[in-house]
């Protein structure tokens, strides 16, 4: 996006996506990520100042929202920077999170399924069109990862209309 971005940015969430960046396209970039500042990096990304690095390293919020069995919500927290929800680490929160749902109790025993239960790859593409569709908000949309315990869902409330329809 060419709109421009002029709010706080978190410069620990530029480096972790510089480092991403780099694993994926080695030298390409020329980025050293370790003698570089946030602002060097979004500048030779080309996106300082953009909306975007607003979106993923800014004050662009989502909202996360837990579940429990009966569809009641267990608790809500925000987090800024929308990179915060395409990282690995948030991936594997939710596998975590969802895994821990699934543990049963059989007599004096527990078992818990080891195997992932969503594709990391679905995860990463329902999540990233959550994150893209920011792109198209003037007031940055409202983007909410609810985490069930038999289901996920992301979404963008884009409009005002969505937004009335939320809860």
């Amino acid at each position: 996006s060419k709109s421009q971005y002029q709010g706080d940015l978190d410069p620990a969430l530029v480096v972790s996506f510089a480092k991403k960046v780099v694993e994926a396209t080695g030298d390409e970039f020329n980025i050293d990520v370790n003698a570089m500042s946030a602002q060097e990096i979004l500048q030779r990304l080309n996106v300082l100042g953009m909306n975007s690095a607003g979106i993923l390293f800014g004050n662009f919020k989502c909202r996360i929202v837990h579940f429990d069995l009966e569809g009641d919500i267990l608790d809500q927290s925000d987090r800024k920077g929308l990179y915060n929800i395409l990282d690995d680490q948030f991936i594997e929160y939710i596998q975590s999170w969802t895994r821990k749902q699934g543990t049963a109790i059989r007599g004096s025993s527990t078992s818990a399924p080891e195997e992932l239960r969503y594709p990391v790859k679905a995860l990463r593409e329902i999540l990233a069109i959550a994150v893209a569709h920011s792109l198209y908000q003037k007031h940055q949309g409202d983007v909410v990862v609810e985490l069930h315990p038999n289901r996920i869902t992301a979404r963008n409330n884009c409009s005002l209309e969505a937004k009335a329809f939320v809860n």
